[in-house]
């Protein structure tokens, strides 16, 4: 489990952190929606992989001190996350 204790409520951290949580509700509703419509299997990798993709573009277009490259917060996230002004 990742040690997210060292990050603050205040300022980009907590946009932050409702922008993910957005994107996990999202992708969860777009998973859920082609499991029940068009009868896909439930793949946890890619799930992972689309909330990780989603929460990158949503940050990067709406948050200015967003200055992460996808690949840092694909390889990452953590450690983003710990340092939103030291990008």
């Amino acid at each position: 489990m990742h040690d997210y204790t060292n990050m603050g409520s205040t300022g980009s951290s907590k946009v932050w952190w409702q922008t993910i949580w957005c994107s996990v509700v999202f992708c969860i509703w777009k998973k859920r929606n082609a499991v029940i419509f068009n009868q896909q299997d439930i793949d946890s990798r890619s799930l992972i992989d689309d909330i990780t993709f989603v929460s990158w573009s949503w940050l990067k277009q709406f948050d200015s001190a967003f200055r992460f490259s996808l690949v840092q917060w694909m390889s990452n996230t953590s450690a983003c996350l710990n340092g939103p002004t030291s990008a």
